[in-house]
């Protein structure tokens, strides 16, 4: 089996050839630390710092692997680590949008069941008014009738029909209040 040679151009100058891992060995010596410090300024956790270093030197060490010559290791390893580090914190994005939607979404299921629960508890209220208040009531706020049409249906002036609506819905309120106290 033959040995797989590569160029490392040494920090302080000098071309050596080495096989892959003494190369990956060596760079991990000379730029750790620094592959660490760009990946933890721009993903801000311990961890995920730890996965940027560990992936930029995999794909370091599988470059070597290929016979890539790497003219300026320093330069490549802190571009793959920038690039690393950036796709977390997309990642992060994507997901912290992905949970934001999901509480967005349980919030409106929640608003619209309290809705429903709401418009539950006033049509039973409503159903309790006297005849011509009911009538007001539903005419307007459930089918959205103009109070001229609603004091057309039930013979009376629109003045009559929107003191019975105001009427209707002072009773509601008081009733919706006092099931709040309880």
């Amino acid at each position: 089996m033959t040995s797989i040679t590569t160029a490392f151009r040494h920090p302080y100058g000098e071309e050596v050839l080495h096989r892959p891992a003494d190369i990956s060995a060596e760079a991990v010596e000379h730029y750790g630390r620094l592959v660490l410090k760009v990946a933890y300024k721009i993903v801000a956790n311990a961890d995920e710092a730890q996965e940027v270093f560990q992936e930029t030197f995999l794909r370091f060490h599988t470059a070597c692997v290929r016979g890539e010559i790497i003219a300026h290791p320093k330069a490549w390893l802190c571009q793959v680590a920038t690039n690393a580090a950036f796709k977390i914190r997309r990642h992060q994005h994507r997901a912290m949008i992905c949970e934001e939607e999901d509480i967005a979404v349980e919030a409106d299921a929640d608003k619209d069941a309290e809705r429903r629960l709401l418009v539950d508890r006033v049509r039973d209220l409503a159903a309790e008014l006297p005849e011509r208040q009911r009538m007001v009531f539903a005419l307007r706020n459930f089918e959205g009738w103009p109070f001229a049409e609603i004091a057309v249906r039930l013979g009376c002036s629109e003045e009559s029909a929107r003191a019975s609506e105001y009427k209707a819905l002072k009773k509601i309120r008081t009733l919706l209040g006092a099931d709040g106290k309880d």
